[in-house]
């Protein structure tokens, strides 16, 4: 009980041959907070509360008595824990007395005796809060139902069909002539002006997983692997120079148009596209040097 707290501790976990780090992970307290406790620097936690959780989970994963521990610490903070009293023992079972015959005859005959109580029961309310709420609601309802199947009555009388004039009168409902069709206009769907490019726009799309390196007029613009699904643009004034390391994956847009892909699975393909399309460089002849 002498040994404070955080010395037993360290002691303990030395001893099961355990780091900070492994306690760590298991009670998820931080590193620094147990290297708190075991140097005894409480102040350093967040609050008494806090540091009285860290020393119960610390010692439960260590194998020691919790209560023990807080003990310990609350001696070496000057006061103790009081710890809750354990509950009484239940009472002992009643024997049964070896009485006389006739004391038990009493025992059985006092409820007898005993002044019976009057029950007073209540008679249950009629009418109730509830009820009449319900009623409220039905008549509202009764009397919207009424006053909408009069407005609709009264509609249909309305809207009803016309009388004819009476006999003799000599007069003729009038006919209505038919509207007079004159000839319909067919719209004319204005044409969609067509899409103007200025240089040469160049979109590269990987079909498949492909390395690419593009020129822009002889600069280089990119050069890298693209994965299935992307795509880059690159706009020039005369001339794009595309280098694929496998031609079916990569497609080439030109000015809008679909060129394709550039060749077979792993082939290593190189074109130039102009103002004026695609272009197949000519692979030069290196000079052999005469003897």
């Amino acid at each position: 009980m002498n040994e404070p707290v955080g010395q037993l501790l360290r002691a303990t976990r030395e001893a099961k041959g355990q780091t900070l780090e492994d306690i760590e992970r298991v009670t998820r307290i931080r590193a620094r907070h147990l290297t708190a406790i075991e140097a005894g620097d409480f102040e350093a936690l967040p609050s008494p509360a806090q540091a009285r959780g860290f020393l119960r989970n610390y010692a439960q994963h260590l194998g020691l008595d919790p209560d023990e521990v807080i003990e310990r610490f609350e001696a070496g903070q000057g006061r103790r824990v009081r710890r809750p009293a354990p509950p009484p023992p239940p009472p002992p079972p009643r024997r049964p007395s070896a009485r006389a015959p006739a004391a038990d005859a009493a025992e059985s005959l006092a409820p007898e005796a005993a002044p019976q109580q009057v029950v007073q029961t209540r008679r249950p309310r009629l009418l109730t809060a509830d009820l009449l709420v319900a009623v409220l609601i039905s008549l509202v309802l009764v009397a919207l139902l009424v006053w909408g199947g009069s407005q609709l009555a009264t509609g249909v009388l309305a809207t009803g069909t016309p009388t004819a004039p009476p006999l003799g009168s000599g007069t003729a409902p009038a006919a209505t002539a038919p509207p007079a069709l004159g000839p319909t206009a067919t719209p004319v769907g204005t044409p969609t002006p067509a899409i103007t490019y200025s240089g040469v726009n160049l979109q590269v799309r990987a079909e498949q997983r492909t390395w690419v390196s593009v020129k822009v007029d002889g600069v280089d613009q990119y050069a890298g692997l693209m994965p299935p699904g992307e795509t880059r643009e690159f706009i020039g004034q005369s001339v794009v120079e595309v280098v694929t390391g496998n031609g079916l994956g990569t497609r080439i847009i030109w000015n809008g148009q679909d060129q394709g892909v550039l060749g077979d699975y792993g082939e290593v393909v190189i074109r130039l596209w102009t103002l004026d399309g695609m272009l197949t460089p000519t692979p030069t002849v290196a000079p052999t040097a005469e003897g």
